[in-house]
């Protein structure tokens, strides 16, 4: 039962690694017509030419501008949260993350599993008080869960860069 514990927290580990993290990010050249199709509904990431950083969730890939939901601004006068019309000419580096929770699923789960064989043994060979019990067992069980939950939330973070191409805007 133990070797099959390891065997599944190894397998989980090397999942995890083999995921693209933070500046392994997949980089695409796009048009901005073809923005829409890579970038609605996930969280986008970028600098403006007067240096505001900006982040939020698209909500719209219109003709003339990129509409976010802001999350995140680095200049609240001009560019306050909430619902923002970015003009198109001010955009032409996106980061774009999409976030699933599999791996983060998996990776507790095996983080369980490992606490749990490793908490068995505390609990049935335990002579000592139920207080100390629990500060044995707590410990076991959280610190591999964690454990996983982080291998597993860097799985589940996918980013990707986009250079938008410079062109004119349709009507």
């Amino acid at each position: 039962m133990k070797r099959f514990a390891l065997l599944l927290a190894v397998a989980a580990i090397a999942a995890a690694a083999d995921k693209p993290r933070g500046s392994e990010a997949k980089t695409f050249r796009l048009q901005w017509q073809d923005l829409d199709r890579l970038a609605h509904g996930h969280r986008a990431d970028l600098v403006l030419p007067n240096g505001a950083v900006l982040g939020g969730k698209v909500l719209a890939v219109e003709s003339d501008a990129l509409v976010l939901d802001l999350k995140k601004t680095s200049d609240k006068k001009a560019w306050p949260r909430g619902r923002a019309s970015i003009p198109r000419a001010q955009v032409s580096h996106l980061r774009i993350t999409k976030v699933k929770s599999t791996w983060r699923i998996v990776g507790t789960s095996i983080g369980l599993a490992v606490g749990t064989i490793v908490t068995i043994p505390l609990v049935l060979f335990n002579q000592s008080s139920e207080a100390r019990l629990m500060l044995a067992v707590v410990p076991a069980l959280s610190v591999p869960a964690a454990a996983g939950y982080g291998l597993g939330w860097g799985a589940d973070h996918k980013k990707t860069e986009i250079d938008i191409e410079p062109g004119t805007p349709s009507r």
